[in-house]
């Protein structure tokens, strides 16, 4: 939790609908919850592309959740932004929405 800015919001989009964690103490209470399951005990992302633009560190790539055990039990597109403050990068914003890749995933 200490490379969240105390701004940050992810974006769930598990549905049509999205669902939205705003601010550092609700995405913190929101990953507490998650590695409370036993179907959530890790995270695993392969980031594909990356880019530095003024203040703002894009990153990109795929993110799968991992059971206890390391199998994956989801896998899904990830956009990781990071705005600078001071003399570091925290993370801003994170979407994550499954339904993103191919057929083939």
């Amino acid at each position: 939790m200490s490379v969240w800015h105390s701004g940050g919001k992810m974006t769930l989009r598990m549905s049509e609908i999205p669902s939205f964690v705003n601010g550092f103490d609700e995405i913190q209470s929101f990953y507490l919850e998650q590695f409370e399951s036993e179907y959530f005990a890790k995270i695993s992302i392969h980031s594909e592309s990356s880019e530095l633009v003024g203040d703002i560190y894009y990153d990109s790539g795929t993110q799968s959740i991992l059971d206890k055990d390391g199998k994956e039990i989801l896998k899904a597109c990830y956009l990781l932004l990071y705005k600078k403050d001071g003399e570091q990068f925290q993370t801003w914003r994170e979407c994550f929405y499954p339904f993103c890749l191919s057929s083939e995933h």
